[in-house]
């Protein structure tokens, strides 16, 4: 009974993997990496502008084309505006890698049971990594609890 139990969520993990598949190379899947790596790059480059501007401020002010106050004044400005821009990119740098890790389909679960792929027998082995209990109820009633509990929210999520 469990190697049959075994062999069945084999086959349905395969389903869902080719799905999970299916749906990264989706239009709207590619089209929100996309937009994520578009404003990664938009603010790159707005960080790059704000990063020269800020290293001519200090020739600006030599030179008298502003005031000490105003060179202050703008480089805080700058300053804050450069720490923004580094978290912002941060921020999507672990967005574009939380979308890129969200559905793959090399997650512990997929994996261990694509280990047993075609297995013909169980070994202790087996049962160890996918199976954490075998209730067995009188009557002859068996509930197999899995070592992977609500595989599906942890893909979408």
């Amino acid at each position: 009974m469990v190697l049959a139990a075994i062999q069945r969520q084999i086959g349905l993990v395969e389903g869902l993997a080719q799905l999970i598949d299916q749906i990264d190379r989706a239009p709207a899947a590619r089209a929100v990496s996309g937009r994520l790596e578009s404003s990664l790059r938009a603010h790159g480059q707005a960080l790059e502008r704000v990063t020269a501007i800020r290293a001519g401020l200090y020739m600006d002010w030599k030179n008298g084309d502003i005031t000490r106050e105003e060179y202050h004044s703008l480089k805080q400005a700058l300053e804050e505006k450069q720490a923004q821009l580094g978290r912002d990119i941060a921020c999507l740098e672990k967005e574009i890698h939380a979308a890129a890790q969200a559905a793959a389909s090399s997650d512990p679960f997929f994996e261990a049971f694509r280990r047993c792929r075609n297995i013909p027998w169980i070994n202790r082995g087996i049962v160890a990594e996918l199976i954490k209990a075998v209730h067995i109820h009188e009557g002859g009633d068996v509930d197999i609890d899995f070592s992977f509990a609500d595989p599906c929210g942890r893909v979408i999520l």
